[in-house]
């Protein structure tokens, strides 16, 4: 199985430096009948007594030195119910949301190219600290 996303170059903060942190992915169930799902599973096919887990809502992929490490291996086509959408927020390495996109994505290939927004890099404050 692939990825469920990845990047085609590294990714790097506003002032070039290879970024530091996580993405993270929020899944957004499509609604039914004026109801969201209550949870998204991966579709499984030939296990007739068994229910898949359910997917969990909130995924998080470190990012190593610009590099996406490995992440959920899950198709697009394997999220189910259909239309599965998801949010994405980029994180520092200390957890600060660096940014986040505005827009829900559609994953629909594997895997999902994201591209980064951009990370702005954090400056040297230039008030003095106290006690």
């Amino acid at each position: 199985m692939a990825k469920i996303v990845s990047s085609s170059s590294p990714i790097l903060w506003s002032d070039g430096s290879l970024f530091q942190g996580s993405l993270i992915l929020v899944f957004v169930p499509p609604g039914e009948g004026g109801d969201a799902y209550p949870e998204i599973y991966p579709h499984v096919t030939g296990q007739p007594r068994t229910l898949p887990r359910p997917l969990p809502f909130r995924l998080i992929i470190p990012i190593i030195d610009g590099i996406l490490q490995d992440n959920f291996a899950l198709t697009h086509l394997q999220m189910h119910p259909p239309g599965v959408r998801v949010r994405d927020f980029w994180v520092d390495s200390t957890g600060e949301t660096i940014a986040a996109r505005g827009a829900l994505l559609t994953i629909n290939a594997d895997p999902f190219s994201i591209t980064p927004l951009t990370l702005t890099a954090p400056t040297a404050s230039t008030v003095l600290p106290s006690l």
